[in-house]
């Protein structure tokens, strides 16, 4: 005997015709077949530019929201007056207001030197506030920080920071908060055989007072019975309820 049909009828989104969607494509079958989903995405609609307002058409698999990249890079610059003459830009205009501006601004170059190794580059106007290193190279060594910089709570409770010069930081440039306290304390990296233990057993108090080195067992040890004692409580206080409201049942 077959088994009875569980899914719905609809209508396909092209051509209107009849099909039957199973009830995992119930939310998600559009089209009757492969020539009417071509076709739909075929198809082109009327959409309006974020930035200058011009009306363009676009494919529905299409998420562009400006009408070209002169207005997607238009929309990206914070500048309203011309780099060179002051005039006020248009919303079309990114840093110059005519032909004469952008060639007088390549002629005016200024002579900086780079932050990273010292060597004398030419920079543009409406290059300024931004361009500090000469090279790709430079710009890698500038964002190689020379202290701590983000802190990231991890899932198990430990604080992370980003400190990528590090010699305890990780493949990612972290290193584990308690361990760079003590290591900063004893004024030297710890090794792979010294550990850090949390005397009120709180992952995220990483207070010097807090911290003491030792070694693998005595850590083990330490984090046996802290997790031993955990359970104990939580048996008491789930007897405790049962003995004053009665038994869990699954209901």
């Amino acid at each position: 005997m077959p088994r009875p049909k569980t899914g719905i009828v609809k209508q396909c989104d092209e051509c209107g015709k009849d099909i039957y969607c199973a009830p995992s494509e119930i939310d998600r079958r559009r089209y009757c077949d492969r020539i009417c989903e071509r076709a739909a995405v075929a198809k082109r609609t009327d959409r309006t530019c974020a930035y200058c307002g011009a009306k363009h058409q676009r494919s529905p698999s299409m998420v562009g929201r400006y009408c070209s990249n002169k207005c997607y890079h238009a929309s990206r610059s914070t500048r309203t007056s011309c780099a060179v003459c002051g005039r006020n830009l248009t919303q079309q205009q990114a840093v110059y207001c005519s032909r004469d501006c952008i060639l007088e601004g390549r002629r005016t170059l200024e002579e900086r030197p780079c932050e990273v190794c010292g060597t004398v580059m030419r920079v543009q106007p409406h290059q300024f506030g931004k361009r500090r290193v000469c090279s790709k190279k430079c710009n890698d060594e500038l964002k190689r920080l020379k202290g701590p910089g983000a802190r990231v709570l991890r899932r198990d409770g430990y604080w992370k920071v980003y400190y990528p010069t590090h010699p305890n930081a990780d493949r990612t440039g972290y290193v584990l908060e308690h361990r760079l306290v003590m290591s900063q304390q004893i004024g030297r990296p710890l090794t792979k055989a010294e550990e850090i233990n949390h005397i009120n057993h709180d992952r995220g108090d990483n207070r010097l007072e807090n911290l003491e080195i030792v070694d693998r067992g005595t850590h083990a040890r330490e984090s046996n019975a802290w997790g031993k004692k955990l359970r104990l409580n939580m048996h008491q206080r789930l007897a405790e309820y049962e003995q004053r409201f009665g038994p869990l049942t699954d209901g």
